[in-house]
């Protein structure tokens, strides 16, 4: 009961947060806009220099196919024909998955605060089907 409470406060917080900073950004001409911060970036807290590029591609790579495969594993349960109930199958979601790729920078408050916070965008990078394509998943778009 404590932890509903305090998950309702803060979705609370948040959204007052929010509502707050409507005014501001809608006098702003140019809009409202967060720079994002690569986790491979000199500028991120979350960089690590003692890796090379291709220790950095490495893992950007495995993060990416972990996230397929989850997907892939999704699939393959939602498929027709398949017998198997997805309410009764366990898929982990894996840890390479769970690592943030971007953060942003937010200023709060008076005086102003800057904040790190962990921008999810799903993936960092983009994979798309080209051809020719062997092993392709269905979609309705063509292929680039």
């Amino acid at each position: 009961m404590a932890q509903t409470t305090a998950t309702a406060i803060c979705v609370f917080s948040m959204n007052l947060l929010l509502i707050s900073m409507l005014p501001c950004v809608a006098s702003m001409s140019s809009g409202f806009r967060l720079k994002l911060i690569h986790r491979d970036s000199p500028h991120s807290p979350l960089y690590q220099p003692n890796l090379s590029d291709f220790q950095r591609f490495k893992r950007n790579v495995e993060i990416s196919e972990a996230r397929a495969s989850y997907f892939q594993r999704w699939s393959e349960i939602y498929s027709e024909g398949n017998s198997m109930k997805p309410q009764n199958i366990s898929l982990r979601l894996p840890l390479k998955f769970n690592e943030p790729i971007y953060t942003v920078e937010l200023g709060l408050g008076t005086p102003f605060v800057k904040r790190t916070l962990i921008f999810d965008t799903g993936s960092g990078i983009t994979w798309t089907q080209c051809k020719p394509c062997f092993q392709c998943f269905k979609q309705k778009e063509p292929l680039f």
